[in-house]
């Protein structure tokens, strides 16, 4: 996309032929095309489907607590990014139906939007917090097993929630300001509104990938130094919460779209805005350029929310694939046998560290009163 915006305006001002509007009117009507073939049926399929995995997978998760036969603390938070991801198909196939009948474009853009704030950072805020979870686990045995509870991790989700809610909302006079250039200064002006705004979802996607990333990375870390001075089994428990690396590898390859796409609608919105100020000087080249920069942002932001909804399919698999809580849930199922209540690789590295510390205090106090005899 052509950011020399003032060459543009000049090669603007000879679009006065017949010839050449038509070819403008006919790269547009391509452009259409695809967005009418690709971009509005492609969504709506693809969350349907994402949609029905994601509920698959929340009530295989929802029964497997009720039945306390899965880890409360660490599928507090797998339930919420699955109710998130839900909450997501549900507002893609929601607008879809609606842009069908309305604005086509007004519901991708405004998907997009939400996908980057709301679903982006809850995400994020998820992964976090179990990359934590594990860490505090492995540092702080006695304090992950004695003080952190379910509740308190519910609690840890519902803010996420709030704060995801909130941060989307911010963007909602963005919306207005793209789909009706003329109010842009009434609705959300460039320079004190729509400029901030998109500077600050970029840095905000920028600041999340690398949080996640890190936190994940020194999780990892300790675990690997906690398995080394360990027992045989220690780097089979290290190898299977390293499989949790696939859908953190996962996010990030579905993220790094959506912060291109961050980038390309602030250009877009410059580009608006100093399209606005040379409008006076052809009114039909203004017009063509206004449904170009449109056209690309459309096409860019159908894009991102194919790929985001690929995402939401992928994540449940891999975990499904992955996860040893879910295997032994799914074998016990299977085989019938007498249930027991849920443990996973986080509360048997806590135990075991917890024992390890208690041994070595007992080791101390015997070795004073030793010295003191």
């Amino acid at each position: 996309m052509s950011l020399l915006v003032g060459e543009d305006i000049q090669q603007c001002k000879n679009i006065v032929s017949h010839d050449d509007y038509v070819r403008a009117a006919n790269a547009q009507q391509r452009a259409e095309y695809f967005k009418t073939q690709v971009l509005v049926i492609a969504p709506p399929i693809l969350a349907l489907i994402a949609l029905l995995i994601s509920l698959g997978f929340l009530t295989l998760c929802i029964v497997g607590l009720v039945k306390k036969r899965l880890p409360k603390k660490r599928f507090v938070f797998l339930i919420s990014r699955t109710a998130s991801d839900i909450f997501c198909t549900l507002f893609i196939i929601g607008l879809s139906v609606v842009g069908n009948a309305n604005s086509t474009t007004f519901a991708i853009v405004a998907v997009f939007l939400f996908i980057a704030t709301m679903s982006f950072t809850s995400l994020t805020f998820n992964y976090v917090s179990l990359s934590v979870l594990h860490f505090i686990a492995v540092k702080a045995p006695v304090f992950y097993t004695n003080s952190i509870s379910p509740r308190k991790c519910s609690v840890v989700v519902v803010l996420v929630w709030m704060t995801g809610i909130i941060y989307s909302a911010m963007f909602t006079p963005l919306l207005s300001s793209i789909f009706m250039p003329t109010k842009m200064n009434s609705a959300c002006d460039y320079s004190t509104c729509q400029q901030p705004l998109m500077f600050g979802c970029i840095s905000v996607i920028v600041c999340c990938l690398l949080t996640c990333l890190s936190t994940y990375g020194i999780m990892l870390y300790q675990l690997k130094k906690f398995c080394a001075t360990g027992s045989g089994s220690g780097m089979k428990r290290y190898k299977n919460q390293a499989m949790m690396g696939i859908n953190i590898g996962v996010y990030t390859i579905s993220s790094l779209p959506v912060l291109g796409g961050a980038i390309v609608t602030l250009a877009n919105l410059t580009t608006y805005y100093e399209l606005r100020d040379h409008s006076s000087d052809n009114d039909v080249c203004y017009i063509l350029r206004f449904l170009n920069e449109l056209v690309q942002l459309e096409i860019v932001a159908g894009c991102i929310v194919i790929g985001w909804t690929l995402r939401i399919i992928v994540d449940p698999c891999v975990q499904l694939a992955t996860d040893r809580a879910l295997h032994q849930l799914i074998r016990q199922w299977s085989n019938g046998p007498k249930y027991g209540r849920g443990t996973d690789d986080t509360d048997s590295v806590a135990s075991v560290y917890s024992r390890r510390s208690w041994a070595s205090y007992r080791e101390a106090v015997e070795l004073k009163q030793m010295s003191s005899n």
